[in-house]
């Protein structure tokens, strides 16, 4: 299983089985030159995103539950084609 097919279907477990993540529209993996990253996407129009460079799927779930509550909402760095993807 591929990271982007895991951050999906994990995205699909917290939004199902997980109350506190109600909120939750989508988890978007994405990978840049330099790093991986969580993209936490909110329905209420927010995003954070999350380093997972070199995480396994285990260090995946590891690092969004680590990080999620404290991880900066992104303002300037929005990224609105990763929140509709």
């Amino acid at each position: 299983m591929t990271k982007t097919q895991f951050v999906k279907e994990f995205s699909k477990f917290l939004k199902n089985n997980v109350s506190e993540f109600q909120d939750l529209k989508s988890l978007v993996y994405v990978e840049d030159k330099d790093h991986e990253w969580l993209y936490v996407n909110y329905k209420s129009y927010s995003q954070k995103r999350i380093n997972i460079s070199m995480d396994s799927d285990y260090g995946i779930m590891l690092d969004f539950f680590k990080n999620v509550e404290d991880t900066p909402w992104l303002i300037e760095d929005f990224n609105e084609d990763i929140f509709n993807s």
